[in-house]
């Protein structure tokens, strides 16, 4: 006689974070802790959700560092740089460093600027894609929290633009 197993495809999974719900001694998900009824198909669904949250998280602070290249721009405009767009550009990019950017201006250098606020927009976006506290965020707060990074680093970037 052979041990084999019959291994099923999920046929219901959780409508708040598509955990698959078959067999499961409870009527209550074990990871988000939502209710469902396995006699109503309203309260689960029939294929597990696509990981879309983390592009439209990616999105909003997109949209918040846009904003503050809008910003940086017209300021450098105003104090009548040559060209704004360029100025405005890497004025944003420190002010992409957040509070990080009260560092950066003591060893100042565009090169270094340049390389830095990428790393670490991108590991501040690796934070809010694993850590489920900040993942489950609705997405304006996501947007509020974009727009606070940048902000928190505004002052140092208004010391280099001006």
């Amino acid at each position: 006689m052979t041990a084999e197993t019959d291994i099923q495809e999920p046929t219901m999974y959780c409508r708040g974070c598509s955990y698959p719900l078959d067999g499961l001694p409870e009527n209550r998900c074990p990871e988000c802790g939502k209710p469902f009824d396995p006699t109503n198909p309203r309260t689960f669904r029939r294929q597990a959700a696509r990981p879309r949250r983390f592009w439209i998280i990616l999105a909003m602070y997109v949209s918040a560092w846009l904003l503050c290249y809008v910003f940086w721009t017209y300021a450098a405009g105003a104090h009548r740089n040559p060209e704004p767009w360029i100025s405005g550009f890497f004025a944003s990019l420190l002010s992409a460093c957040g509070l990080l950017s009260w560092v950066l201006i003591d060893h100042f250098s565009w090169h270094f600027v340049f390389v830095a606020s990428p790393v670490i927009w991108a590991g501040w976006l690796l934070l809010v894609s694993k850590l489920r506290l900040l993942r489950n965020l609705p997405y304006v707060v996501h947007l509020f929290l974009g727009i606070l990074w940048w902000c928190s680093g505004c002052p140092p970037a208004g010391l280099v633009i001006t």
